[in-house]
């Protein structure tokens, strides 16, 4: 772990300043990444030691802004999109509608929004509009 960050996250209970409101977001955070890694084989330890030095970048990028984390049908829909996105080739629709056990139209539509997606990415908006 970085050394400037390395003991953040275990010593926010004996900081000066009143960490209650993030505090618990930053330690739930790194509780579950821990839980996840131990099930993939990780020993708790290093486990504990990666997740810290993720949330903490997580926090350093992502800290101060609203930030909505999608879950249930929705996170799995986005996670669903952006795999046939990825296993898109250009000629695979009816693979890809087999794969994911959808139709024609709604993996067309799905590659529609994802291709908006990265044309978004790639593309500066000449209007500057952030909407």
């Amino acid at each position: 772990m970085n050394t400037e960050h390395q003991d953040t996250l275990p010593s926010l209970s004996n900081t000066p300043v009143d960490t209650t409101a993030w505090e618990g977001t930053l330690n739930e955070m790194r509780t579950v990444l821990v839980s996840v890694l131990m099930k993939k084989g990780l020993d708790c330890d290093t486990a504990d030691e990666f997740c810290a030095e993720q949330v903490i970048a997580i926090a350093q990028f992502m800290g101060g802004r609203q930030l909505y984390l999608p879950r249930g049908k929705k996170l799995m829909n986005a996670l669903r999109d952006a795999s046939i996105w990825q296993d898109f080739d250009g000629c695979n629709v009816n693979e890809l509608v087999s794969k994911y056990n959808l139709s024609h139209t709604t993996i067309y539509e799905i590659l529609r929004r994802q291709r908006d997606l990265q044309n978004k990415k790639r593309q500066k908006d000449l209007f500057c509009n952030t909407g």
